[in-house]
């Protein structure tokens, strides 16, 4: 009769029962159909090491009602999945909350299309295709969020907004976390500070204390027309797809608008931010694009450290914009510190060092989308870019410039450093105003034309 005493024998015939709450009770729950919740449900475990719904090839829980499941597991095929095991459906305006759940296996871990869902304690392991999918309208609020050794992505969100704080995605086959599509808009202005940004919804999406390790091809990949505000992300040691792919840290593309760690505003926060470090490619990428009508990529940059990327610590492309980039550290990248490319534009530069950048070539792609090589070996490298302002910057030890500036126009100034190969080099740039305030100094003195690439 469903009590205590005489329990029911499954879930299946459990939900076929009123009531608002169904418990668990510890030990293993096999569920061999696709089961559908269409009214307001509460699915209570004891926790979710110890009481797990084993799904058959199939199987699942969908639902379009408001439901909460709290401590159990639902654990669906490892190996040989399809897009037929979902283990949890949320589809058609339903909130779903997830309090301490562990996913594992299925096609995607958890598939949100159009719904809401709030996720504490949430882990998704051994998904075969996506650990975490919202699609279409679909809100995603999350918090103490793990998706680990699946075969894709760890989180992509298609369209859909989400507010992630406190996750660690690791040991993914691609991306670690993908945003793209243009954002809902919905009305109104989202603020990254509220609990609930349900609140006051807009196209918003938050990122905070996130970490991405260990994933192939890029941490975190961010296009289409949506703004993202970021605090103290973590990308690292990302690896080439079959050997081939690029392996970037961060990848901003067009339509995306990017601010990470707004706050930081002093030289006593730096190291306070985010951290790209020990990537096989780049750090940071922001590519403005190219195609007719979509706005230009954004990335607004303060308090990072960005550390140990094999071919670039940050790189600027095809019509990208640049607005601020302070208080922040590249140090140890292989080609280039930070690198723009023609036609981006860059407005202001005031970084505590651009520091050992070993040799490197770097293939870039310019404003007609054609591709070339950058110079590499810099601390920092301009090319092209009209009303720059350069200043109190570092530019110490780098395997060649310790700054270079090509046809570029603004203001250099009051920048400082040493033990380069050459200084600070500046070609076809007559506009550029106050060359005669920097002290950065090299052992050799800079060759009189606009030198070629480096070979490492």
């Amino acid at each position: 009769d469903g009590s205590m005493a005489r329990p029911l024998r499954d879930l299946a015939e459990a939900l076929a029962r009123d009531g608002a709450t169904v418990a668990l009770a510890r030990g293993e729950h096999p569920l061999a159909t696709r089961v559908t919740i269409d009214t307001p449900r509460t699915l209570v475990g004891r926790d979710a090491g110890g009481v797990t719904l084993r799904l058959a090839a199939g199987a699942g829980l969908v639902t379009g009602a408001t439901v909460r499941l709290q401590g159990l597991g639902l654990r669906a095929r490892v190996g040989g999945a399809d897009a037929r095991d979902l283990p949890l459906a949320v589809t058609r305006g339903a909130t779903v909350t997830l309090d301490d759940v562990v996913v594992e296996g299925g096609w995607d871990g958890v598939s949100v299309q159009d719904a809401t869902l709030v996720a504490t304690r949430l882990t998704v392991r051994r998904a075969a295709h996506y650990g975490v999918s919202l699609a279409g309208t679909s809100l995603g609020l999350l918090r103490s969020l793990l998706v680990r050794d699946g075969a894709g992505a760890g989180l992509v969100a298609e369209r859909a907004r989400v507010h992630v704080t406190e996750a660690l995605v690791a040991a993914q086959g691609s991306q670690g976390m993908s945003l793209r599509g243009d954002g809902d808009v919905m009305g109104g202005a989202a603020d990254c500070a509220r609990e609930d940004p349900r609140v006051m919804p807009g196209a918003l999406d938050c990122l905070r204390d996130v970490a991405v390790v260990d994933v192939h091809g890029v941490g975190l990949a961010l296009s289409g027309r949506r703004r993202v505000d970021g605090r103290r992300l973590l990308a690292a040691r990302t690896q080439p797809i079959g050997g081939v792919s690029g392996a970037d840290g961060l990848y901003v593309a067009a339509g995306a608008e990017v601010t990470l760690d707004a706050g930081i505003a002093t030289e006593t926060m730096q190291g306070r931010g985010a951290i790209f470090a020990d990537n096989a490619r780049t750090g940071v990428v922001v590519d403005g694009g190219v195609e007719a009508g979509v706005p230009r990529s954004r990335l607004t940059l303060q308090g990072a450290w960005i550390t140990g990327n094999a071919a670039g610590g940050a790189f600027a492309q095809a019509n990208a914009i640049i607005p601020r980039v302070a208080f922040c550290r590249f140090v140890g990248n292989g080609g280039v510190g930070l690198g723009a490319a023609e036609s981006v534009t860059v407005g202001a530069i005031g970084c505590n060092g651009f520091l050992a950048t070993t040799p490197a070539t770097l293939p870039t792609v310019d404003a007609r989308g054609q591709r070339a090589p950058l110079m590499v070996g810099d601390g920092l490298s301009i090319s092209r870019v009209r009303d720059l302002v350069v200043e109190q910057n570092t530019f110490s030890a780098n395997e060649r410039y310790g700054a270079v500036f090509v046809g570029a126009t603004g203001r250099v100034e009051n920048n400082r450093g040493e033990a380069n190969r050459f200084g600070l080099g500046a070609y076809e740039s007559a506009a550029l105003a106050g060359l005669a305030s920097n002290r950065v100094l090299g052992r050799e003195t800079a060759p009189a034309a606009t030198p070629g690439v480096v070979s490492p």
